[in-house]
C-alpha cells in the first residue's frame, strides 16, 4: 500500500487496518474465495532471489534465458569516502532538526518569507500566532538558525512540516513530530491508530464491515487466542501461527506476529530462568499446544533464560499520546481525524443501507 502524505490518508481506509499485512500473506480474497495469489508468489521468490545471489548464480539464472554471457570484471575500486560523507551529512541533517524543533513555531512558509513570496496560508498562519514576515526572519538571524536551514535535507523537511500545518490543518508539535519522524516508527504509530479506529467503527457502524477480510480475521484471532493478562513465550507464538494457518491460512513470521499484538496491547515482558520443579515467577498460560512435543532433556532446560511476555493492558488515544509525546492539543487534533473518519463511513454506509432498502 503506498504512503500518502497525511495522517488522514494514512489511517485506515473503511475496512483496511493492520496496513502492512498485505505484504506478509500470499492470499487474495475473490468473490468470498480466498486462493493462492500465484504472481505475488513468483514475483516474491524471484525478487528475494536475485536481491541475494552472488555473481556466479545470477550468471547462473541468466544462462536459462541467454547464451554466451561474457561476464566484464569493473575493478573500480568502491569509494568508502563518499559513503562516509553521505553518513555524516544525515547525521549533521538530523541533529539540525532535533534543533530546530525548540523553534518550529517561527519556521512555517519561512522559505517562502525569505523570498518574500508568502502565500495566503501562511499569511494567515503569521496573523493567527500574532507574527509578521519581519518578525520570523529577526527572529532565525538572533537565534543564528540560517545555516541549519539551508541544509537541503532540512528544507525538505521544514517544507513537508509546512504542509501538514497549512493544508492539513494540524498543530504545529504534531505536524513536526510526524513529518520528522522515521518511517518505521510512523508505521508503528498508524498501526496503532488503526486498531483504535477500527474498533470504533465496529461500535459505530458494523454493518459496513466486512467479516471476512484477512485484517479482520488476524484481529479477531488476536483477541480470542491472546486475551488481556495472556502470557506467554516465542514457543507458545509458534505454535499459535500452526493455528492461524490452520485456521485462516494466514502465513507470518514470529517476528511480525508479536508486532501485530503491540499494535492491539501494552506488553511487558521479563527474563526469567527455567529451573527443575521451578513454581515460582511469571509462567506461560497461553493454552494452545499442538505439536508442542520439547526433545530437550531437563539438564538442557536447568541452563535456559527465557523471556516472557504479558499482555497488560490495551492501547489507548491517552497511551499512544503519551508513548510518542503528543501533547493533549495534539490528542484532540488526532481524535478530530479519527471521527471525521467515522462520520465519512456512516454516510457510506447510510447510502449502503439505501441501495439495500431498494432491492429489498
Amino acid at each position: 500500500i503506498g504512503r500518502v502524505e497525511g495522517l488522514e490518508n494514512i489511517m485506515m481506509d473503511d475496512q483496511i487496518f493492520f496496513k502492512s499485512l498485505e505484504r506478509e500473506t500470499m492470499a487474495h480474497k475473490i468473490n468470498g474465495i480466498y486462493v493462492a495469489d500465484t504472481i505475488s508468489i513468483r514475483n516474491k521468490i524471484y525478487t528475494s532471489y536475485y536481491n541475494k545471489c552472488d555473481i556466479v548464480s545470477f550468471i547462473s539464472g541468466l544462462g536459462e534465458y541467454f547464451s554466451n554471457i561474457t561476464r566484464i570484471q569493473n575493478d573500480k575500486p568502491e569509494n568508502t569516502e563518499i559513503k562516509e560523507d553521505k553518513k555524516e551529512a544525515n547525521k549533521l541533517a538530523k541533529e539540525f532538526i532535533d534543533e530546530l524543533y525548540k523553534h518550529k513555531e517561527y519556521l512555517i512558509g519561512y522559505y517562502d518569507i525569505k523570498k518574500g513570496k508568502a502565500k495566503k496560508e501562511v499569511t494567515n498562519y503569521l496573523k493567527e500566532n500574532k507574527l509578521t514576515k519581519e518578525k520570523v526572519i529577526e527572529y532565525v538571524e538572533e537565534n543564528q538558525l540560517e545555516y541549519m536551514l539551508d541544509n537541503t535535507k532540512v528544507k525538505k523537511q521544514i517544507d513537508g512540516f509546512t504542509k501538514l500545518v497549512l493544508d492539513k490543518g494540524y498543530t504545529v508539535n504534531l505536524a513536526y513530530k510526524l513529518q520528522t519522524m522515521n518511517n518505521k516508527t510512523k508505521s508503528n504509530l498508524f498501526e496503532k491508530l488503526n486498531v483504535l479506529l477500527y474498533d470504533e467503527i465496529k461500535k459505530e457502524c458494523k454493518e459496513f464491515l466486512d467479516d471476512q477480510s484477512i485484517e479482520v480475521r488476524l484481529y479477531d484471532f488476536i483477541l480470542d487466542e491472546f486475551p488481556l493478562t495472556t502470557t506467554y513465550t516465542d514457543e507458545d507464538i509458534d505454535q499459535a501461527l500452526i493455528k492461524l494457518y490452520d485456521m485462516h491460512k494466514i502465513r507470518l513470521t514470529n517476528k511480525k506476529f508479536k508486532d501485530y499484538l503491540g499494535f492491539v496491547y501494552i506488553i511487558d515482558n521479563k527474563r526469567i530462568r527455567i529451573e527443575e520443579n521451578n513454581k515460582s515467577g511469571p509462567k506461560s498460560n497461553y493454552k494452545y499446544n499442538k505439536n508442542n512435543n520439547s526433545t530437550m532433556g531437563q539438564n538442557q532446560k536447568e541452563k535456559i533464560r527465557k523471556r516472557i511476555y504479558r499482555l497488560s493492558s490495551y492501547h489507548t488515544l491517552d497511551s499512544i499520546c503519551k508513548e510518542y509525546q503528543f501533547n493533549n492539543i495534539d490528542k484532540n487534533c488526532i481524535k478530530s481525524v479519527m471521527d471525521k473518519k467515522i462520520d465519512l463511513i456512516k454516510v457510506k454506509e447510510e447510502k449502503v443501507l439505501e441501495i439495500i432498502k431498494l432491492f429489498s
